[in-house]
């Protein structure tokens, strides 16, 4: 069996961090990709796994050409890639009255362009295998509109990657490419813990379970759409939210 090669993006903190040591705890070799270089290099570094199998680097996802090229170079590190987890984004908040243009241009360029710059520059070595797995983060605000969930810019653009994850696992069925996503709702990271404790409070009560996500439970969700168990599984949102939203 070919051993897993693993993309993250946005996996320096929170959720994408979560993913990369999750997969690298299944087996795989792990490429980490991160606004922060630094970080991403870290967080490759920490993974388990012998020396090596693991390697970070910096780039902006909204900036295609520079993604391509950082992902180009983890690639003559770590190998051909079968596996993508795009966990990139930001999150502005404000409602209608006060969202800006470049809250829309940035949100929209992170969150979704990040996901197809991500696809582009994996794409060649899943089409060449013929197998792999796209997983893409949506969110909870795609479905339940903005609020405490994020702010108008933000839960329009996760509502776009819901509509991209579909087109591509329509795009790609040919090739053998599955493409999933994962809304969770709200999950203990570096963004949520940006909140104030009244506002964290009101994020736990919007869950069944009374409670906040944990980013190495987003991580379990996704390491299932990338694996084996999930082989008939794509173009769907797997919802991971606590029962804030029944999907």
């Amino acid at each position: 069996m070919t051993r897993p090669v693993v993309l993250i993006t946005g996996g320096a903190s929170g959720i994408g961090r979560a993913c990369a040591h999750r997969a690298a705890a299944d087996g795989a070799r792990v490429g980490v990709l991160d606004l922060d270089a630094e970080a991403a290099r870290a967080v490759a570094a920490e993974l388990p796994g012998e020396p090596g199998a693991h390697a970070g680097a910096g780039a902006d996802v909204s900036d295609g050409a520079r993604t391509a090229a950082a992902v180009d170079g983890l690639r003559d590190r770590v190998g051909p890639f079968t596996g993508l987890v795009a966990s990139a984004g930001i999150a502005p908040r404000g409602g209608i009255d006060t969202v800006t243009d470049e809250q829309l241009r940035s949100a929209f360029a992170v969150n979704v362009g990040g996901v197809v710059h991500a696809v582009q520059a994996v794409l060649p070595d899943l089409r060449s295998a013929r197998a792999g797995s796209i997983v893409a983060l949506a969110s909870l605000a795609a479905f339940r509109g903005g609020g405490l969930l994020g702010g108008t810019a933000y839960a329009a653009s996760k509502g776009a990657v819901v509509s991209l994850i579909r087109a591509l696992a329509r795009e790609l069925a040919a090739d053998r490419i599955r493409v999933n996503a994962i809304a969770p709702g709200p999950t203990a990271t570096p963004m949520l813990g940006a909140a104030d404790e009244s506002e964290n409070r009101a994020f736990a009560e919007t869950t069944l379970l009374g409670r906040a996500g944990e980013a190495e439970e987003l991580a379990g969700t996704a390491a299932f759409l990338l694996g084996p168990d999930a082989g008939f599984i794509t173009g769907q949102v797997l919802h991971a939210n606590g029962g804030a939203h029944f999907g």
